[in-house]
């Protein structure tokens, strides 16, 4: 009967160092979590033309398939006219220029 308990007292203690060791399969790699709220993007500025297309988010001048530095690893999909599509992970969103008008001044 002593070897019976001594097997379940030891599988007791051992199981949650085991659960410790799984891993989430809904965890990002590399680290922590990243969430989605947490991102803070600023598109500021396109270019599109024949040769390139680059944006300004967050300051950084960046090309598609970039990833933007400090954002939890959203990378840049598509670059056009007015708007640029991002990814992190499975979601994807479009980041709008807003454009203001110019005002000509005398």
């Amino acid at each position: 009967m002593s070897r019976v308990m001594m097997f379940f007292l030891i599988t007791a203690l051992a199981l949650p160092a085991w659960a410790e060791s799984l891993r989430d399969p809904t965890r990002p790699l590399g680290g922590a979590p990243a969430s989605f709220e947490q991102v803070d993007l600023s598109l500021h500025s396109i270019l599109v033309s024949a040769q390139r297309r680059q944006a300004v988010i967050n300051g950084q001048m960046l090309q598609e398939r970039d990833e933007i530095s400090g954002s939890g690893g959203v990378r840049i999909v598509r670059i056009e006219r007015g708007a640029v599509t991002v990814q992190q992970g499975s979601r994807r969103w479009q980041l709008h220029l807003h454009e203001q008008p110019v005002r000509r001044t005398h």
